[in-house]
Order: C-alpha cells, then structure tokens, then sequence
C-alpha cells in the first residue's frame, strides 16, 4: 500500500499522534513501520466513531496484551499494579484513543464532528463490505500497535 498524501485522514491521524493533549512528550519517537489494508485477528483494542452527517470515521487502536501493558506504562495512564487486568486495558486504550481521536477531529474539522463511545474488542472484528480499512503499524519506542482508520466507501473529503 502506498504511503498517504498529507490530507489524506489516515495521514492526519498519524500526525495527531505526535499532538494529543498532555501525552506529546511520550508520542513524539512514534514510527509508522507498514501500511496495511486488513486487520490482523488476535489482537485486543478499542474503536470509537467520529463523524457528522457530512463525514464518518472509525478509529482503532489494537495491541496485543504485552503492548497494552507496555503502553499504560509509557504513558503513566492506568494503575502500576494489575496491568494485565481487563480494566487496566479498558483505561488504557479507551484513554489513548480518545486523546487521539480529539486530536484528529479537530484536525479534520475544527467544529461539527462528534466522538462516539469506545467499544473495547478482543480478536477478531469483520468490516462492513461497504467501509474502506486503512490501518498502519506503529512503535512507541519498542510498544508496537495498530492504528485503524474506517470510512464508509461512497465518502469524499
């Protein structure tokens, strides 16, 4: 898969990584190592929606278990104690990803996009025939992750 132009949103997301509120100084080393176009199944995440009735996204974050842990500590979100619990992985990602989709949100649009609830996933997760997938590997120092970004097919930016 190419590598995207600067408006493209999955560049923008990338980029919001580097400037979400209070977690800039931990994010900045993050490297996009592959674009794919699937998901790979036996990873654990979140996705959130963000979208207005002129534009609709869903953003991911998945990681293994190691890396969510890894994560919680890089960014000092979630308890030091029990990171393998579930609930420590739900504040985690539901926290990461909902910095990130702030960020790229207000990157996209300055006003009139919403964020949706976060839904947390474990294994594997089937798109709709009619949504596009774009997801990118990336590293946080060692922490390696994906980041998903769907949009419905007949959308247009």
């Amino acid at each position: 898969m190419p590598e995207p132009c600067p408006d493209d949103p999955m560049s923008i997301l990338l980029g919001s990584m580097t400037v979400i509120e209070g977690l800039s100084l931990q994010l900045s080393p993050c490297r996009v190592l592959a674009y794919r176009e699937t998901v790979p199944t036996g990873l654990l995440g979140a996705y959130l929606s963000v979208g207005s009735k002129a534009r609709q996204f869903q953003l991911g974050l998945l990681t293994d278990d190691c890396g969510c842990c890894q994560l919680g500590h890089l960014l000092a979100i979630g308890p030091r104690a029990a990171t393998e619990a579930a609930g420590c992985r739900r504040e985690v990602l539901g926290t990461l990803l909902l910095r990130l989709a702030s960020a790229f949100a207000a990157r996209v649009d300055s006003e009139g996009l919403l964020l949706g609830p976060v839904l947390f996933v474990e294994g594997a997760v089937h798109a709709s025939p009619s949504l596009t997938i774009r997801a990118a590997d990336v590293a946080f120092g060692c922490t390696r992750a994906l980041l998903v970004l769907m949009r419905n097919v007949s959308a247009s930016d």
